[in-house]
């Protein structure tokens, strides 16, 4: 307990080594991720793409229903370790693994705006060593990049509600490619509200 309250104290600090450690646990999906499944299939579409050229208009396909396909968006995103990786895919591992990390300093700046040091601290911790966000956090798949564009758009109305309008742009870019990434997310916006007092702003999902 000492240790802990000692970390408070020194914010910066903490949230250095909350960071740290939420990277490193992150990384360690690189012992039991296995390039199989709908992480294979995309992961030779990939292949398709750098080899033969061809470009990919329409996204990965829902469980729901293989007619409907999401937007491009992830596919493109998956572009990137590949190319940087030359088609190792524990590349795709660390490169979620990073986005999933900086919506650790994210949440952190969003919590800031509503909260105390200590208790945006708590919450941050929280989310960045919560098995479940660590599981879907480094696992190159569509679906999981839910969490970190909606919270970046909790981050982008908070500013919206500080009046810095330009925001709202952004916000709508964010919808427009988290919207790409699962149809999950108009059930996230649709439950998304925020209001302000004199003393404090509160944004709940």
């Amino acid at each position: 307990m000492k240790q802990i309250h000692y970390l408070l104290q020194y914010p910066k600090r903490t949230l250095l080594v909350i960071l740290f450690v939420g990277f490193i646990l992150r990384l360690l999906g690189m012992i039991h991720i296995t390039l199989s499944g709908d992480f294979l299939l995309y992961w030779l579409k990939m292949g398709e793409l750098f080899d033969e050229g061809i470009f990919p208009l329409l996204g990965p396909t829902a469980s729901s229903n293989p007619n409907f396909h999401f937007g491009p968006l992830y596919f493109y995103l998956l572009a990137i370790p590949y190319f940087l990786g030359d088609s190792n895919y524990y590349y795709a591992i660390f490169f979620f693994s990073l986005l999933s990390t900086f919506s650790i300093y994210v949440l952190y700046r969003t919590c800031k705006q509503m909260l105390s040091e200590k208790l945006s601290m708590r919450i941050t911790a929280l989310y960045a060593l919560s098995y479940f966000m660590i599981f879907i956090g480094n696992y190159p798949i569509n679906s999981f990049l839910v969490p970190f564009f909606t919270i970046l758009s909790m981050y982008c109305m908070t500013q919206i509600l500080h009046n810095k309008y330009h925001f709202l742009a952004i916000l709508l870019g964010i919808f427009g490619l988290l919207i790409q990434a699962h149809y999950t997310a108009t059930v996230s916006y649709t439950h998304l509200r925020a209001h302000e007092t004199d003393s404090y702003l509160v944004c709940r999902l």
